[in-house]
């Protein structure tokens, strides 16, 4: 049942949508050691947030509606953050924190605007509102984090692939002469093999174990250009939480 409490409150976080999403942005930036443009690339992206706020106050208003996850276009923001921070390989604990702490500024807000506004609602209607915030934050949380753990899954099946399909290039590269080095060690112990024979055959040995150096260095060079994930990531992070 909707209360006056709840339709200010859903009022106030949707016309301060945008000034929400600031909050949650500034406190973003003082988690991640990075630059804004680092984790919204385009305008696109960071209008993102003011339009999941403004939905979340809709879904406060009218939470029988499920107006959270029946909105395509919602999802499929929230779809599309999963995505980016994917690209941006972000970890999962970190996507889920960002989370966290948009619910975080969302109780605020809350226990402000009650202050300001001098509202007295009872427990019962202040534990329901925030248990409404705290359903909406983790519908979106939810299909952001699908996406993230999808494409993550996909990048490690792809990664499997091209190991294999590595190895076993790497395996006929080196079996022939590794094949010709080893019949010549076992042809030079060979007491009666004569010198000149000796010497070719040590000739083949060493010509083989160049080749076998030079097989390596290019194997080396394919991996470094196919390990494109293969660079350190650098991120504060709780150690507690570790």
């Amino acid at each position: 049942l909707m209360t006056e409490f709840d339709e200010v409150i859903a009022a106030r976080i949707c016309e301060q949508h945008r000034e929400l999403a600031a909050r949650w942005f500034e406190r973003l930036l003082a988690l991640l050691p990075v630059e804004a443009r680092d984790i919204f690339p385009t305008a696109s992206l960071l209008d993102h947030i003011p339009a999941l706020i403004r939905e979340i106050g809709t879904y406060v208003r009218q939470p029988h509606d499920l107006a959270i996850v029946a909105n395509t276009a919602i999802l499929d923001k929230a779809r599309e953050l999963g995505s980016l921070r994917h690209d941006q390989r972000a970890s999962l604990h970190q996507v889920l924190r960002e989370y966290q702490m948009l619910g975080d500024v969302l109780v605020a807000f809350v226990l402000e605007e009650m202050d300001r506004l001098d509202l007295s609602p009872s427990p019962g209607e202040s534990a329901i509102l925030v248990s409404r915030l705290h359903e909406a934050v983790n519908a979106l949380s939810q299909a952001t984090v699908e996406t993230f753990i999808t494409l993550y899954t996909d990048t490690i099946t792809e990664q499997t692939q091209r190991l294999e399909s590595f190895t076993r290039m790497a395996a006929h590269e080196w079996r022939q002469p590794l094949s010709t080095v080893q019949f010549g060690i076992t042809l030079l112990q060979h007491p009666s093999l004569d010198p000149q024979r000796a010497r070719r055959t040590w000739e083949a040995v060493e010509r083989n174990v160049n080749n076998l150096v030079d097989v390596t260095r290019k194997l080396e060079s394919i991996a470094r250009l196919q390990g494109t994930q293969d660079t350190p990531l650098i991120q504060r992070v709780s150690v507690t939480t570790v």
